[in-house]
């Protein structure tokens, strides 16, 4: 019983395998979908409240990336999906 359990697991493992290695064989190469900007365009400085209440400025963050998401704190009934 015991020898069942590993076979129909090695053959689970193998079937896997051969998965993922098909898909990457046979997946289309990815393509950027975006626009590039050159030269770049700066970021003009601003303030935000954070969710904290403190006050976030663009410019205290200069040479870092930053990532600023726009999300819902409130919504009357169902908040969209973001």
């Amino acid at each position: 019983m015991q020898t069942r359990h590993y076979l129909l697991l090695g053959i689970g493992v193998l079937v896997g395998l051969v998965a993922i290695v098909g898909f990457q064989f046979f997946a289309p190469p990815y393509e950027f979908q975006g626009s590039v900007i050159d030269p770049p365009i700066p970021a003009e400085d601003f303030n935000l409240t954070n969710q904290y209440g403190n006050t976030f400025q663009l410019s205290d963050h200069f040479g870092e990336v930053v990532l600023i998401f726009f999300g819902y704190t409130n919504c009357p009934d169902v908040c969209p999906v973001t």
